[in-house]
């Protein structure tokens, strides 16, 4: 198990071992299919030299002349990091490169990667390449962002100046703001999904608990001799969120309660996905949740008939970096 934690945490593909709801995959909903009942949402947060942001000014009716990070739906047979750069490159006009996944938002119907770039070519798309994706691209200064959304829609494009900058919605507040956050501070380290194809929608959960100023220990599942980290699929039609699937595995590894399920989620260790268009549009996600939230108290005890047990970790260095992913010094931030 530390041996597959380090590679997680070097970026490289970990297979999934054993699922815990493996027998009853049967009745879940059809494979994912991206567009067809499965939605991947990828938008960038790039800043210029000057420290301004990119922003693309919208060509859709329904926020015509309104302003956003460039971001759209993953195409089927596209890899995440192909389609934030295919957004960048046809609504603002720029090359990319991405140097890291900046946060992961998950939603009951969609999942939305977001990135930190840096151009690398192209120009800027101005109002005479208007198309059906952007009208323009621009790069404002953080202080001609407005605080909140105002509700005003812009019909004649000789109108649309760097003096408006009207927000299609003030979501994106918070990503620009984080990103500026992450590149003055580098709050995590830089991860990149690794391209590797799921054939399910699944989440993978590292559940550390330490114990006391010495010990550490991860829960595992077994599958026959072999100790696993607890997975599970998530059936498309209902959109078990993350937080009652792992107070799931507590209560069955501990006999927990809902109100006794105390702990944390710290962050993505990892994003495992492809992405084909047909049979294998899953991912993997891997999390980081600690159960030790500074209160005294001995290590859980595994339920007898339960198919779990505790890894003591026994790496110097693992514990560290497992320790500083706590402190969300090394894990993609969730919303």
């Amino acid at each position: 198990m530390e041996k597959s934690i380090t590679e997680i945490l070097e970026g490289r593909h970990v297979p999934v071992d054993h699922i815990l709801n493996q027998q009853s995959m049967d009745g879940f909903e059809t494979l994912p299919v991206t567009k067809r009942n499965v939605c991947y949402i990828c938008n960038s947060v790039i800043f210029d030299e000057e420290g301004r942001v990119l922003l693309v000014q919208e060509a859709k009716p329904s926020c015509y002349g309104q302003w956003y990070l460039p971001a759209g739906r993953l195409e089927p047979g596209e890899t995440i990091i192909d389609g934030a750069k295919r957004e960048v490159k046809e609504e603002a006009g720029l090359e990319c490169d991405l140097t890291t996944l900046l946060c992961v938002e998950l939603n009951g119907t969609w999942m939305r990667f977001t990135f930190i770039g840096v151009v690398t070519g192209g120009s800027l798309k101005t109002l005479d390449e208007k198309d059906k994706e952007s009208l323009q691209a621009q790069f404002f200064q953080l202080t001609e962002l407005p605080k909140s959304i105002r509700p005003t829609k812009m019909r004649d494009d000789s109108k649309s100046s760097t003096s408006q900058c009207v927000l299609r919605c003030d979501d994106i507040l918070k990503l620009i703001f984080m990103g500026q956050k992450y590149l003055e501070k580098k709050s995590h380290k830089e991860c990149l999904p690794v391209i590797y194809p799921h054939k399910y929608i699944l989440y993978r959960y590292v559940i550390i608990d330490k114990s006391s100023t010495s010990s550490m220990h991860i829960l595992a599942t077994k599958k026959g001799e072999k100790l696993c980290f607890p997975t599970v699929i998530r059936d498309i039609r209902r959109s078990v969120p993350t937080l009652a699937s792992i107070a799931s595995i507590l209560n069955a590894a501990f006999s927990m309660s809902p109100a006794q399920c105390l702990f944390q989620v710290c962050g993505v260790l990892s994003i495992e996905h492809r992405g084909t268009g047909e049979a294998e549009d899953g991912i993997c996600i891997t999390y980081l949740i600690n159960m030790d939230l500074g209160e005294e108290k001995p290590l859980p005890e595994v339920t007898a008939a339960a198919e779990y047990s505790w890894h003591a970790v026994a790496s110097t260095d693992l514990k560290t970096r497992l320790i500083e992913g706590c402190q969300r010094k090394n894990v993609v931030p969730i919303i």
